[in-house]
């Protein structure tokens, strides 16, 4: 799609820490992308020394930065303001805030990543004049997959959207949550979700990547404005598949066009069932796994 740059907006893999042959395999799939490419840390890219995944990726290819730290780039006439993941240890690790309240914590955080956003959005207006926001973090508003909340719990630091959209950014564009979702529309606040599905909680979603287009300024009721289109391209993404033991006893046939290639369990089977002959069928249908 001539592209001119590839975005990761955080979580490169499962694991916190990916072993060095996990890393490379990321690296060279990444690499079959043409031009620059800005990773931007996620909440499931792990830090050693400060360093994280991002940065090791990054480190001696032309054209591809990491930031594990806030800072911007610039892609043609864009600046990109990149704003990894920040929790709540962040603040605790600072002089003073090791006995404050939680919900204290939150709301003083809340407000830090404001102020570093809005400390982005001039660093970046001096060096363009369109202006993209890439962060990983919970914006208000958005929704996750109840696998995703259980998983995260409830502790992480949410984001005032409309401050965050008020600052002046063009865009922003999120990493975080897996399900693909617009946020809001003037100025445009949207997730990409997850290119693939992680569990059976993203059943039902659709996903894929986002391409967005920030053009040049257009005239508009005497006013320069910045024109940005968003399209979402789904991806052959692995399907999961849910079958009941009703429907894989009275609708074999039916439920068996599903299965192949896919992630099937079948839930409310009958106890008297053999559950190992299920998934021995299920396994020479094509099931990826049972």
């Amino acid at each position: 799609r001539r592209a001119d740059a590839l975005i990761v907006a955080g979580d490169l893999s499962e694991g916190r820490h990916p072993a060095p042959w996990r890393v490379a395999q990321i690296g060279e799939a990444l690499a079959a992308f043409e031009g620059p490419v800005v990773l931007v840390r996620g909440n499931h890219d792990g830090l050693r020394a400060g360093r994280s995944i991002v940065d090791v990726l990054a480190a001696g290819r032309p054209g591809w930065k990491g930031f594990s730290v806030p800072s911007i780039t610039r892609v043609g006439d864009v600046a990109l303001a990149c704003l990894p993941y920040l929790d709540r240890p962040h603040l605790r690790a600072l002089p003073g805030y090791e006995t404050v309240p939680d919900a204290e914590v939150s709301a003083v955080l809340g407000e830090a990543y404001l102020t570093i956003a809005r400390g982005l959005f001039v660093a970046a207006s001096a060096v363009a004049d369109r202006c993209v926001l890439v962060v990983h973090q919970a914006l208000a508003g958005g929704l996750m997959s109840d696998s995703q909340a259980a998983f995260l719990g409830e502790g992480g630091l949410i984001v005032d959207t409309r401050a965050l959209a008020a600052i002046g950014f063009d865009a922003i564009l999120a990493g975080h949550f897996h399900k693909h979702q617009l946020v809001q529309a003037d100025p445009l606040v949207a997730y990409a979700g997850s290119p693939y599905r992680t569990d059976f909680g993203e059943e039902h979603q659709a996903k894929g990547y986002l391409v967005v287009e920030v053009s040049a300024d257009v005239a508009r009721d005497g006013a320069a404005l910045t024109d940005v289109h968003m399209e979402f391209i789904e991806t052959p993404a692995r399907r999961f598949v849910t079958l009941t033991g009703d429907q894989w006893a009275n609708d074999y046939d039916v439920a068996a066009a599903h299965v192949r290639d896919a992630v099937v369990r079948v839930i409310d089977l009958d106890p008297a069932i053999d559950a190992a002959e299920i998934r021995r069928d299920l396994e020479q249908l094509g099931a990826f796994e049972v």
